[in-house]
């Protein structure tokens, strides 16, 4: 006999929350813990039905002795209102209709929880209308959704031996053939990626894995998004729109094992991030360190990846994180060489220097898809260019870098340089932590962060000649002056360290001065002066006040690795400080280029053995930086007098004393210290106390220092001689350190 003949089912009326079932004999109701009605028909038989938030389920499930059954075995079939529920509980798979849909589809969803969540659609492309339609594995081994004469087959095998489909509490559909598995759904996933998923590919196996957004929240069927491993082999998961390219999470860091534009992933305590590459294959997977917490990650309707967690104490999924946030994080939002702003309140999107839009009617409609076009053309590769002018680069700050950098092999910062002004195809490059990063063609993903986001890096963009003020020097007779002079100083520094028996910091801080001589001669191919602005002028004008030497801004970031955090030395009222002693103004320090010019022009005069020197500054464009001689991270009162501290000390306790001896001169230094001048001990007493073995030493009270003006305190008896010490001080000469 069928389940279906089994019972008579009654009509239902569906809610929001709540189903109100009618016509049933009073005996075959019961309630249970969760609130729930439930059908008793028998002692092996239970049916159930829940609608909440938006979905219909209609359910019915086995139950053999105490379990409830997880799995369809061949030949056997499910209807519209019987379901299976894995072993543990944790998952149940049925039929569904979302919303006010009639469609039926098959699905996955979570048993424990209070809201009905999706996490699987076997026929989200092929709905059935017909609530007779069942789920089956057929004879042939399929899993098989029919219905009279319309069938769906979910599986595509071939097998001789008995098959049977089984839910695991994972949220896997498993079909079996006896022992082995021969098609799981967490091969072909939907739109939600749970724990053991894995997101890449298989090349051996042909496999993808990937997601696909529903097409509404109510229409499970595929979307427009897609997000999938990128086959290329970049290390980064994509967010697609149809085929467009649009979200990207940046190379995986195995280091932090996060994706570099996911930043909350680094301080995940919940997931466990993995990641496994090789030519065959490429895929990231995740775990949970706890296992009672219910999480997932799901690709929404409207494009965002989501990770989610639920909470049992509020009923609710909280949301981590979720990308991409704002407009700037869509992938290539501000089109080619266009740049986001994401603190920005009305446009995001502007062109970089040097280029303009290149569709202006779309970008009046807020559609910079387009994204810019050079002013004027590069001179590299133009024979007939104006003047022959050589292409220079503009530095753009803080920015997050565009994708698929190809890193080079270089000595230095002058030949990163070089090797990009001399390569027609390169439109811009970075240097960092000694690695040369080079882009050629349109530069895409762009996005300007604000000052307080310091995650972001600086490079350099090649524009023609025209598009910057000022002249490429010319003069090579300039180059060899720099390189003559820097090294005649550098090496007569040094002969005269030896000579005048300099200390090892002086030879190290002579090195630093010497790095940055070198690393300036990064200006002899362009000349810097382009970048100064009318302010610089007070540096560089007739009446100059003083002779203060010019760094250009790419040797100070060479010099500071692109001004890194394990560089900081710490943060001032106007901005970080650097090691090789470099003071990088902040943007919203306030200070301006008057009240730089009186803090450099004054230090620059003063030279004195207990100042730190300064040694030179640099200003182009919006970066105003001093360079100052580098001193360890102490007190100058520390490097001036710290070593004579060993003067005062007892030359008994250079010796390796007792410990009750040690614990005798602590007791004694504690008595002298106490807040009240009675319970202090004469010097007398005290010679005495360090002199004699034998002495019982008093307990020492709580010790502090007296801020009290008289030498004689109220509870102390007027009568009584002054034997004990005042808080006097008797000075003497004073004389300024």
């Amino acid at each position: 006999m069928n389940v279906e003949d089994h019972i008579q089912w009654p009509k239902m009326f569906f809610c929001t929350f709540l189903i109100v079932p009618y016509n049933f004999p009073e005996r075959h109701i019961r309630r249970e813990n969760s609130g729930k009605e439930t059908l008793t028909e028998s002692p092996g038989l239970r049916s159930a039905t829940a609608c909440l938030d938006g979905y219909k389920f209609i359910g019915f499930h086995l139950e053999f002795a105490d379990a409830f059954t997880d799995t369809i075995s061949q030949g056997q079939s499910i209807t519209t209102s019987q379901t299976i529920i894995s072993a543990g509980g944790e998952f149940e798979l049925g039929f569904f209709s979302p919303g006010n849909s009639t469609k039926y589809y098959v699905g996955i969803w979570y048993k424990k929880i209070s809201e009905p969540t999706i996490v699987w659609v076997a026929n989200r492309d092929y709905p059935f209308t017909n609530p007779s339609v069942v789920l089956t594995v057929r004879t042939d081994g399929n899993l098989e959704v029919w219905e009279g004469k319309i069938s769906y087959r979910v599986t595509n095998i071939s097998s001789n031996r008995k098959t049977s489909a089984t839910l695991l509490d994972s949220g896997n559909l498993v079909l079996r053939n006896d022992n082995s598995s021969i098609w799981q759904s967490f091969d072909h996933p939907s739109d939600t990626f749970l724990p053991g998923m894995k997101l890449g590919y298989d090349r051996r196996a042909g496999k993808t894995w990937s997601l696909v957004s529903w097409k509404s929240t109510e229409d499970p069927s595929p979307g427009v998004f897609s997000m999938k491993y990128d086959p290329k082999g970049s290390g980064q998961i994509f967010i697609l729109q149809g085929s467009t390219m649009y979200w990207a999470s940046g190379t995986w860091d195995r280091d932090g094992q996060a994706f570099s534009l996911i930043r909350e992933m680094r301080s995940n305590d919940v997931f466990n991030f993995s990641y496994s590459f090789s030519k065959e294959e490429s895929y990231i997977n995740y775990s949970i360190y706890n296992s009672s917490i219910i999480s997932r990650f799901v690709l929404d309707v409207s494009g965002q990846i989501k990770q989610m967690s639920w909470l049992e104490a509020s009923h609710q999924w909280h949301m981590f994180w979720f990308q991409p946030k704002t407009q700037c994080e869509v992938y290539a939002y501000c089109g080619p060489f266009g740049i986001c702003h994401d603190h920005a309140v009305d446009r995001f999107c502007e062109c970089l220097p040097g280029f303009e839009p290149g569709f202006p009617n779309n970008w009046n409609l807020n559609d910079t898809s387009g994204g810019c076009v050079r002013k004027a053309d590069l001179q590299c590769g133009n024979s007939t260019h104006p003047n022959g002018e050589r292409d220079q680069f503009h530095r753009v700050s803080n920015v997050r870098l565009p994708d698929y950098p190809p890193t080079l092999p270089t000595s230095g910062v002058m030949q990163c340089e070089s090797d990009c002004l001399n390569n027609c195809s390169c439109s811009a490059y970075s240097y960092y932590m000694e690695k040369c990063t080079v882009w050629g063609g349109d530069l895409l993903n762009l996005q300007q962060l604000s000052d307080d986001n310091s995650n972001g890096q600086d490079f350099y963009l090649k524009l023609a000649a025209s598009e910057l003020s000022g002249k490429v020097s010319s003069s090579k007779w300039k180059v060899w002056l720099i390189v003559t002079l820097a090294i005649s100083v550098t090496s007569a520094f040094v002969i005269w360290g030896y000579g005048e028996g300099y200390e090892e910091k002086d030879f190290d801080l002579l090195i630093t001065w010497e790095n940055l001589l070198l690393f300036d001669l990064s200006n002899s191919s362009v000349d810097t002066n382009y970048e100064l602005s009318e302010a610089n002028k007070l540096w560089r004008g007739e009446k100059k006040e003083v002779d203060l030497p010019m760094f250009s801004f790419v040797s100070v970031s060479a010099a500071t690795n692109n001004f890194s955090i394990e560089n900081k030395l710490g943060e001032g009222g106007f901005g970080p400080v650097y090691k090789v002693a470099v003071k990088r103004l902040s943007k919203r320090s306030g200070q301006g280029w008057e009240e730089l010019k009186n803090e450099a022009m004054l230090i620059a005069k003063l030279q004195h053995k207990n100042l730190v020197k300064l040694f030179g500054c640099c200003i182009e464009q919006d970066e105003k930086i001093l360079i100052y001689e580098y001193m360890p991270n102490k007190s100058l009162d520390f490097f001036l007098f710290g070593f004579r501290g060993q003067e005062l000390m007892d030359p008994v306790l250079e010796e390796t004393l007792p410990r009750h001896i040690l614990l005798k001169y602590i007791n004694i230094g504690l008595l002298c210290v106490q807040e009240s001048a009675n319970d202090r001990p004469t010097m007398s007493d005290v010679v005495s106390m360090l002199g004699n073995e034998s002495v019982h030493l008093p307990s020492p009270k709580q010790p502090a220092f007296s801020n009290l003006r008289s030498g004689v305190e109220p509870h102390i008896s007027q009568n009584r001689p002054e034997i004990c010490s005042l808080n006097g001080v008797t000075l003497s000469i004073m004389q300024a350190r």
